[in-house]
């Protein structure tokens, strides 16, 4: 079962200076995907990150995100029946609103274009009907051996900037008989986003890095019944 808790909080984006001016706000921590969430006092959010597994969150306690240095203090009364925080629902529909204008683009980039010639056509279908043999080989008792393992992670695309905004979203590793293992990286809607093949001396754990061409992926939790052990190498 899901369980946000809630505590209020001082935070500082001078993280070096000695002089440091704080700033009240509120902390989030998502129980069962171990990420805490970072709030300025009008409920925008500032930052998130998973937690580490030496990390706990208490009242005393400092957390340091990528900008931010975060004093903990008390913890809200009302963690279990949280009243809905202002403003969060637009947010989420504004959200919800983006992934909609979204999803026509990814599912019309790959239409024909009218203005295709005949030959086109006819090289189109031919490689359809390879497609669909292919399809039917990879269907053999030797390569239906496959296997796969999920975890829940943040993910994004500033790779260089100090402080980073993640999203959600899903890494798959899946083995495929001989043709070894591959990692993919999923939206939060399970749209494909990346992949690779792993490499020997990679390892996948809660709480590791990885790195994509163009995403930098923090793990967190494994999904699913085929959860490995300590690490997956």
């Amino acid at each position: 079962m899901t369980e946000v808790k809630r505590w209020s909080v001082t935070y500082t984006k001078h993280m070096k200076q000695k002089r440091k001016v704080y700033q009240d706000g509120f902390l989030e921590l998502n129980t069962s995907t171990n990420k805490v969430l970072l709030y300025d006092d009008c409920e925008k959010l500032l930052e998130c990150r998973l937690l580490k597994k030496d990390e706990e969150v208490s009242s005393g306690e400092t957390l340091t995100f990528n900008a931010f240095l975060v004093d903990v203090n008390e913890a809200d009364s009302a963690e279990g029946d949280r009243k809905p925080v202002p403003g969060f629902n637009s947010q989420a529909k504004d959200m919800k609103f983006n992934e909609k204008r979204a999803k026509p683009f990814v599912n019309t980039r790959n239409k024909p274009q009218p203005n295709s010639s005949p030959s086109q056509k006819i090289i189109r279908e031919f490689k359809n009907r390879e497609q669909h043999k292919y399809g039917a080989a990879q269907s053999s008792p030797e390569t239906m051996k496959t296997s796969k393992t999920e975890w829940q992670v943040l993910y994004t695309t500033q790779l260089t900037q100090k402080a980073k905004k993640y999203h959600d979203g899903f890494l798959q590793l899946a083995i495929s008989g001989s043709y070894g293992k591959q990692i993919i990286l999923l939206d939060e809607s399970r749209n494909h986003l990346d992949s690779r093949f792993l490499k020997k001396d990679e390892v996948l754990a809660s709480g590791e890095s990885i790195g994509f061409s163009a995403h930098l992926v923090e793990i967190g939790e494994c999904e699913g019944d085929n959860k490995p052990g300590k690490s997956t190498k």
